[in-house]
């Protein structure tokens, strides 16, 4: 299973200082996409602080800090505390408008899915994001949400 592969590279890499990094590539490459988001919530200041991008053409990369109350996919699953699937570029213009023209558009992403990073206890919430883009229409599965909220509860690790 993919999982205890990747499961077993992130232990190894606990240890490094480029953890985020690392957990950003791992998670596009469990998947197939070609580029990965996370990012920290910062509920005091409204935003959500990158942590790591992977794969994606700096011109159109997050900058350092999103909105956490834009309309854009990764500020979306912050506030909602659920996983996000966008199938296409047609469900992602309709979604997020505006994220599609200004940026969506321009960049090689065209399908998506994003999860939450939640802190473990009684009461889990929200501390982050981890996101994987698609270059074309893709369908994410169970089994792919699943994978990406693995790799989110061993990144909660990194923001607390």
């Amino acid at each position: 299973m993919r999982i205890d592969g990747m499961a077993a590279d992130l232990l190894a890499a606990s240890r490094s200082a480029d953890l985020a990094q690392i957990v950003a590539s791992r998670a596009a490459e469990a998947l197939g996409g070609f580029g990965a988001y996370f990012g920290a919530v910062d509920l005091k200041r409204r935003v959500l602080q990158t942590r790591a991008i992977h794969g994606f053409n700096p011109c159109t990369a997050a900058p350092g800090e999103l909105d956490l109350d834009g309309e854009i996919p990764a500020s979306h699953v912050a506030r909602t505390g659920r996983p996000l699937v966008i199938v296409g570029p047609t469900e992602y213009a309709a979604v997020f408008p505006d994220f599609w023209n200004q940026v969506g558009r321009h960049s090689k992403s065209r399908a998506f899915v994003y999860v939450p990073v939640l802190a473990s206890g009684h009461t889990p919430a929200t501390i982050g994001v981890l996101g994987v883009s698609f270059d074309q229409e893709r369908q994410a599965t169970a089994d792919d949400v699943a994978v990406l909220e693995a790799v989110a509860r061993f990144a909660s690790r990194t923001i607390t």
